[in-house]
């Protein structure tokens, strides 16, 4: 632009491109024009910058992502409840004791095992292990609380039978070892090995659904819970 001694003679008030007519004068002819290629130009390589470079608006991304874990935190909301063990899943109704059956405790199913294993349906932490070892308490870092119960008047053995891998107040990953039980032995003395899988704070939750059927391997999805 200064190649054709461009400049403005009159005020220019607001920027855009329609001041550049400020740059008209008789004495000048050639302001204007070395104005408009400018602008002609500064246009030009703005449009071929975008396509070669790209752009992206930074507050649009930001409300992307905003609008992204708007999302997840409604997926979030729908969980997923693994099995901690190997076998049959059965509905809470068919379990031979009226504190699981009639859901006192709370909403969930029941597993017949095919292995004395129990591993963790989650990440979380021990929240209630009984002296005698047949249930377990765990609590997922999202806030579901499960207890996991092994057999029926189980409390009865006192511990015979039963092994703790962890401790109560321990963190604990998914998928990791909690418990084992002599399920041949147990069943041999006159108990049954049916586990109920019970969420304890089923009030939190709108809805508490069993998505497995039939046989569930470890670590496969058993429940599904929804937050109110």
């Amino acid at each position: 632009m200064s190649f054709f001694h461009s400049a403005y003679y009159a005020y220019a008030g607001l920027p855009s491109l329609l001041t550049v007519v400020n740059s008209i004068s008789k004495d000048a002819p050639m302001s204007f024009v070395g104005e408009a290629v400018g602008c002609a130009v500064a246009i030009v390589l703005t449009i071929v910058l975008i396509q070669v470079v790209g752009f992206a608006d930074p507050k649009e991304k930001e409300e992307s992502d905003t609008e992204k874990g708007s999302t997840n935190e409604e997926i979030c909301g729908e969980e997923i409840v693994d099995s901690p063990m190997r076998g049959e899943v059965i509905p809470l109704s068919e379990v031979h004791d009226e504190v699981f059956s009639g859901e006192m405790m709370g909403k969930g199913c029941a597993i017949v095992p095919e292995e004395g294993k129990i591993y963790a349906p989650f990440d979380g932490k021990i929240v209630g292990l009984l002296e005698s070892h047949h249930a377990v308490g765990i609590e997922s870092t999202s806030g579901i609380e499960i207890l996991i119960h092994v057999g029926m008047d189980t409390v009865k053995l006192q511990g015979r039978g039963f092994t703790a891998y962890v401790q109560d107040g321990e963190q604990v990953k998914k998928g990791q070892l909690l418990l084992e039980f002599e399920k041949e032995e147990i069943e041999k003395a006159g108990y049954e090995v049916t586990t109920p899988v019970i969420v304890t704070n089923s009030y939190e939750f709108s809805e508490i659904e069993t998505v497995a059927f039939k046989q569930v391997e470890r670590q496969n999805a058993l429940l599904k819970v929804q937050r109110i």
